[in-house]
This record gives structure tokens, C-alpha cells and sequence, in this order.
């Protein structure tokens, strides 16, 4: 059963900036550290590939109040604000995360799989 899936990549025209696009833990599983193993997992990978920085969008909007606290939790600062960006009231919060040198220790209860 698949709990959570994260997927990142390189930020475009930058050197070792990567962007967490997504990042998704089922309902059942919230509460039990999956998102914040993905996190170390998904900066552990970027790390060995170069990677400095780490850099993370998300909502304003209540609805996201659990995701901001998860990156908060693992280390995240909000970098940039961008005022009534999905709509009026709702703003897009870019967070980042500056990466220590290549830190790679594997995970042994995760199983990763890239695509």
C-alpha cells in the first residue's frame, strides 16, 4: 500500500536549486511521520546529487495549515510572499530550505522508487 509519494526535481537555470512539486501522505497515515520521512529522504537524494537548496510552494488558505506546519517542523522559513496570488486573501508562500553537504544515510523502512 502506497502511504505517500513526494516528487522534486532541479530548478531550471539555477545551480543545485531543487523544487519540491509535490508532496502527498493518505489521510489514514497523517500524524505518523510519513511527510516528514519523505522531506529527509527527498533532501537526502538532492543532497548527493549536488543540491544546496531546497525550495517548496504552497496556499495561505487554512486548508494547507497542516502542510506549512510539517515544512516549519523540517526546517523550512518562508522565503517569499506573494500577496492574493490565488485569489484575494490567499497567497502563495514560497518556503526554502538551505542543504548541508551531502549527508546521504539510507532509510531502511522506506522503500523509494523513481520514475
Amino acid at each position: 500500500m502506497v502511504l505517500g509519494y513526494i516528487c522534486f526535481g532541479p530548478h531550471s537555470l539555477t545551480e543545485g536549486t531543487y523544487d519540491v512539486y509535490w508532496i502527498a501522505v493518505s489521510p489514514e497515515a497523517h500524524q505518523r511521520g510519513i511527510g516528514s520521512r519523505l522531506l529527509h529522504e527527498a533532501e537526502e537524494e538532492i543532497a548527493g546529487k549536488g543540491g544546496r537548496k531546497v525550495l517548496i510552494e504552497t496556499s495561505s488558505s487554512p486548508l494547507f495549515s497542516p502542510a506549512r506546519a510539517l515544512y516549519a517542523h523540517c526546517g523550512y522559513q518562508v522565503e517569499a510572499v506573494v500577496h492574493d496570488f490565488y485569489q484575494d486573501g490567499d497567497d502563495l508562500l514560497i518556503f526554502s530550505k538551505r542543504l548541508r553537504e551531502n549527508r546521504r544515510k539510507p532509510m531502511e523502512e522506506i522503500e523509494v522508487v523513481y520514475m
